[in-house]
């Protein structure tokens, strides 16, 4: 469900927008730390998503720097009870930080930024984040 709540002190190319998504992650490279997850998909929440990234709450802490997959699972419920969903997309992206989350015990926030975002996706995703639902 995205919140059209925003980020006043944002200054950033792209508007980030307040949601609450599955996302499921799995760690391409460094090597050692694919090994590390078993090459497992690791289910997180999306707290905040732009066209250029992506906020993260998981239980597992992925390091700094490692390059994973992502397939973010979006829809959005109006007033009516109506859900809207759309075809999951799946992006490439790096992990900008990873530290522990303040609010939640045994939780991590990770901050990742989108490497290769096909054009398509990029408008469905900008198309699925402004227009009502």
């Amino acid at each position: 469900m995205i919140y059209r709540r925003t980020y006043l002190s944002d200054k950033r190319k792209y508007q980030r927008y307040g949601c609450n998504m599955t996302v499921w992650c799995k760690v391409q490279e460094p090597q050692d730390v694919r090994t590390q997850f078993a090459d497992r998909e690791i289910e997180a929440t999306a707290l905040n998503v732009s066209e250029a990234g992506v906020g993260l709450l998981s239980d597992q802490q992925i390091p700094k720097h490692s390059m994973i997959s992502l397939t973010l699972v979006m829809f959005k419920g109006n007033s009516e009870g109506e859900v809207r969903g759309q075809k999951p997309l799946q992006f490439q992206g790096t992990v900008c930080y990873s530290q522990p989350a303040m609010d939640e015990e045994n939780k991590f926030r990770l901050g990742v930024s989108f490497t290769s975002v096909p054009q398509d996706y990029r408008e469905q995703l900008s198309n699925f984040l402004t227009a009502p639902a």
